[in-house]
């Protein structure tokens, strides 16, 4: 009984997150709920149960992209895409442990599916979840600076290489190994985790910049004084936006650095 209490609380506070998102989102918030329902019956009617998990496990990338943006898009696509590949890849040497097991029961796994052709198939995996991500990455942040850019798809690589380790170090007959292989997949995740974490933040700080409203028109202005300043013909034309911005209370620093051009009326640069 307190199971179930503590269960219908938790699924309230999800649900009250989900009603703070858009449409969009909220409806595929409550369509994940249909991959989460089949995944416990999967291993009962396909040898490809580590599907459904995948389906069911990656689904945030999916939703959250969809909140953010307000419409799904194809490097979301792609990141849930390679997330059920290196589900494929990490389950599959986890069911190594269970493949006795489910035999006996007569359940059914990508372990028991695969048998002696497990290194082929997760080979497969490695390499479709590498190139799967590594696309999302680039269709995400292909107009972005170079340096985030290379970093993003470093942690990709760096993935991948950590994937090919595993590879090398199992034995699908030592389920002590089979443990720990599955259990090092946190730290494949931690990988592309902490270089996209980095490139995100190059591309907020240090040349972010803000967009101030003015008039029909509004002034992009940079947060670092480390901006190139226009020449004395610029400064000219510019002048009248500069100055107002000095009335706004911008200090003389920043706004004599400034790059200044059109932008969206609702005020992002």
């Amino acid at each position: 009984k307190q199971a179930l209490l503590w269960l219908v609380a938790q699924s309230l506070v999800a649900f009250a997150i989900l009603l703070t998102f858009n449409l969009s989102a909220i409806v595929l918030g409550i369509a994940s709920l249909a991959t989460v329902a089949i995944y416990p019956f999967a291993k009962r009617f396909t040898w490809w149960p580590q599907v459904f998990l995948g389906l069911a496990f990656n689904w945030g990338a999916l939703l959250l992209w969809t909140a953010q943006t307000g419409q799904l898009g194809w490097p979301a696509v792609l990141l849930y895409l390679g997330g059920i590949s290196w589900t494929l890849f990490y389950d599959t040497i986890y069911a190594h442990q269970d493949r006795e097991d489910d035999a006996l029961i007569g359940v059914k796994s990508t372990a028991r599916l695969f048998a002696q052709n497990t290194r082929a198939w997760l080979r497969v995996f490695l390499i479709a979840t590498v190139g799967l991500l590594g696309l999302a990455v680039l269709l995400a942040l292909g107009d972005a600076s170079i340096l985030a850019l290379v970093l993003a798809v470093a942690g990709v690589w760096g993935m991948g290489w950590h994937m090919l380790w595993q590879l090398q170090q199992l034995d699908i007959d030592d389920p002590a190994t089979c443990l720990r292989l599955f259990r090092a997949n946190r730290d494949t995740g931690l990988i592309p985790a902490l270089f996209f974490a980095v490139a995100a933040l190059l591309l907020l700080n240090p040349g972010q910049q803000v967009c101030r409203p003015l008039g029909n028109h509004c002034t992009k202005v940079a947060k670092t004084a480390h901006d190139p300043i226009p020449p004395a013909s610029e400064h000219l034309r510019l002048r009248p936006w500069a100055d107002a911005l000095h009335r706004d209370g911008w200090p003389a620093r920043l706004v004599d650095g400034a790059a200044v051009g059109r932008c969206s009326q609702h005020g992002v640069g």
